[in-house]
């Protein structure tokens, strides 16, 4: 790694920083973790009072579910903002200047990549701070501060996983396409496809290697009861394979991209 690499990175991360859009979804995101923290207040004593029976821990309960829910807005924010990337660097010239700097095109496609997800992190650890936050407020903590902590922090890096896929889909998008009408439509297709189309019905086993579906699939990975949520280490050991093949489809779209992007002599 370069350090042109490093300063890509952080140019892109303060650049996503200071976009309209996470400051729209960022209030949004704060509306609906209060209205969710305190109208999932009563659900979440009810779970708490018939804890002998379902061994379930109600505020780790409520943090999965409300997060599940939600997951959709950190989906948005990583679309949209990582398939203008590429092609708005095209559209201002800029990668024009860029690429006549002794700067490699895989340094440049992979600090792209680096600043996104390092801004998903925080992004997501935002939201789990204010959902967690609310049920604090509204309920009450976790029977365990350090298993609640472990959970909690499993499910932010599951959701900044599933998000850092969907970030290497639309950067493939902009290599392929200096059209940003193109590109554009393509994140908006993909949203559909992965988040609201009955893409199972379709796509059939296929499905699984959508970034919505597999998320779900890693929070869940055992058909046990929803309001019993698996001990960390057996919901890591089930989890797991599901893990695997996401970090999988990670590694193979970046070195199908710096492929792509590297035999690209226009820009």
């Amino acid at each position: 790694m370069t350090m042109a690499l490093f300063d890509i990175a952080w140019h892109e991360f303060r650049r996503v920083l200071l976009h309209p859009l996470v400051l729209i979804v960022g209030l949004i995101v704060l509306a609906v973790a209060y209205l969710n923290g305190a109208g999932y207040a009563d659900t979440l004593r009810l779970i708490g009072s018939m804890y002998d029976v379902y061994r379930a821990d109600a505020f780790i309960v409520g943090v999965s579910h409300l997060c599940a829910s939600t997951s959709m807005a950190s989906v948005i924010v990583a679309a949209f903002l990582s398939a203008t990337s590429i092609p708005g660097d095209r559209w201002k010239n800029a990668l024009n200047v860029l690429l006549t700097k002794p700067l490699y095109r895989k340094d440049y496609l992979l600090g792209k990549f680096l600043g996104l997800s390092a801004f998903m992190l925080l992004f997501n650890a935002f939201v789990f701070s204010c959902i967690s936050l609310m049920i604090l407020v509204y309920y009450g903590g976790p029977l365990s501060i350090m298993d609640g902590t472990l959970k909690v922090i499993s499910y932010l890096l599951t959701l900044t996983l599933a998000c850092v896929l969907v970030i290497a889909f639309n950067l493939l998008f902009g290599v392929l396409s200096k059209n940003v009408l193109f590109v554009t439509t393509a994140t908006m297709t993909f949203i559909f496809v992965d988040r609201l189309w009955l893409s199972e019905n379709f796509l059939g086993g296929l499905s699984i290697l959508l970034p919505t579906r597999l998320y779900y699939r890693i929070l869940d990975p055992t058909p046990y009861v929803p309001e019993t949520p698996l001990p960390l280490d057996v919901w890591v050991q089930y989890a797991m394979p599901y893990i695997a093949l996401l970090l999988v489809e990670i590694v193979v779209l970046l070195l199908a991209e710096i492929h792509i992007f590297s035999r690209d002599e226009n820009v």
